[in-house]
């Protein structure tokens, strides 16, 4: 009998343990990446970088800086580009969404680069449906590959 107590003791603590793994990995998981979320967006180019100071800088690695400039009076999304430290600008883009929805602002948080996956930059966004998380995956070299809104 002693036997089978601890054989049920060992499986239920397995089980438990396993399922705690797995809710970690999933946590972990959606912290970083999109999950039915609105996306993915590539943003429509600008005509040219906006001629004002950015609201926010903010630096990635390989000597990138990502500028956010918020949505003026007249303009139909905020501006998001990615500048070299050196000045160049590699590209420029309007941060539209949805169809019918409207993007005031983009901020950015944290980045996160590990070996086998692809670059993201985290962040906010002020957009129709209120306050929300934002996903950039922008790759190494640079290029704005996509970008997801939280809902």
């Amino acid at each position: 009998m002693k036997r089978l107590f601890r054989r049920l003791i060992v499986a239920v603590v397995s089980v438990l343990a396993i399922c705690i793994v797995a809710l970690g990995a999933l946590i972990w998981y959606r912290s970083w990446n999109p999950f039915m979320d609105d996306g993915p967006f590539h943003g429509t180019p600008c005509d040219a970088p906006p001629s004002r100071s950015p609201e926010q800088t903010f630096a990635i690695p390989n000597s990138l800086l990502l500028e956010s400039y918020d949505r003026a009076n007249g303009e139909a999304a905020p501006v998001v580009l990615l500048r070299h430290t050196g000045g160049r600008v590699e590209w420029c883009i309007r941060a539209v969404a949805v169809e019918g929805t409207e993007v005031r602002s983009v901020r950015f948080n944290s980045y996160r680069g590990f070996p086998f996956q692809r670059p993201r930059v985290r962040g906010t966004v002020d957009w129709t449906y209120g306050h929300e998380g934002a996903w950039w995956f922008i790759s190494r070299d640079g290029i704005l590959e996509e970008y997801w809104f939280s809902w």
